[in-house]
């Protein structure tokens, strides 16, 4: 059964990706190991976002949390908050492929900016019709208008457009951090082998396989997975334990 017949979860009619209070949280909390109980104490005792009311420090650490988990024992965020850098270019990717991941409306509307060319305009009127489209009956027109703009910059956050109104589409700059991420997606995903070089998950970098593979050997290298490769066989393991080295 598909999403538009099912519960729709998403928090696009509230917010976006939140990629920047996202850097500002785990700059605060640069520990990789930091625990569920450290956000919420960066996000409501200490304020580290710098809300102006404690409702509202609470109500922005609620969305981080239904977005992202924040919680070290949940390997998909386990995995996301390693692959973490200084590069807000590459968070911001990443922040997009995890909300992907785990949003209904933003993993429907993949296929939806992954459509418009590069140097095409995108209008928040475009996505709202594409909202009221895909979701016929769903939402009001108010709730249809902040969902389109709330996608729409978020897809501005991860760095497939660039500009304001309207914005125009970019090719994002892609790194070994976004390719490990979405080489984890698939293998939860159930992908094995070749497979996982091309899926949903890849072909959302806009990379073919090849250009994965050498992404993913370069990861390899660098210590961010292990990685065998022979011909037609492809073997990966991930880094997701606790402990140093542990993998999946």
């Amino acid at each position: 059964m598909s999403t538009k017949e099912t519960k729709i979860d998403t928090l696009m009619t509230r917010r976006t990706i939140m990629s920047d209070e996202l850097q500002k949280l785990f700059a605060c909390k640069p520990d990789t190991s930091a625990s569920i109980s450290d956000y919420y104490e960066a996000v409501v005792t200490d304020n580290c976002l710098l809300k102006s009311s404690m409702s509202s420090r609470k109500l922005t650490f609620s969305y981080l949390k239904n977005m992202y988990a924040l919680d070290i024992e949940k390997p998909v965020f386990r995995v996301f908050r390693r692959l973490w850098t200084a590069d807000k270019t590459i968070n911001g990717l990443l922040c997009l492929q995890y909300a992907c991941f785990v949003d209904s409306v933003l993993k429907e509307s993949v296929s939806y900016f992954l459509s418009k060319q590069i140097n095409s305009l995108l209008t928040t009127e475009d996505t709202y019709n594409w909202v009221i489209q895909n979701y016929p009956g769903r939402f009001s027109m108010t709730s249809a208008t902040t969902i389109a703009k709330d996608l729409n910059s978020s897809w501005y956050q991860g760095h497939f457009f660039k500009g304001t109104h309207p914005r125009i589409r970019i090719k994002p700059i892609i790194s070994k951090e976004n390719v490990v991420f979405a080489l984890f997606l698939a293998y939860l995903a159930g992908y094995r082998g070749m497979l996982l070089l091309d899926n949903e998950f890849t072909t959302f970098l806009e990379l073919p396989p090849n250009e994965i593979l050498t992404f993913a050997e370069s990861a390899a290298k660098s210590g961010l997975l292990t990685l065998r490769h022979l011909g037609d066989v492809l073997e990966v393991q991930f880094q997701v334990n606790h402990a140093a080295g542990g993998g999946l």
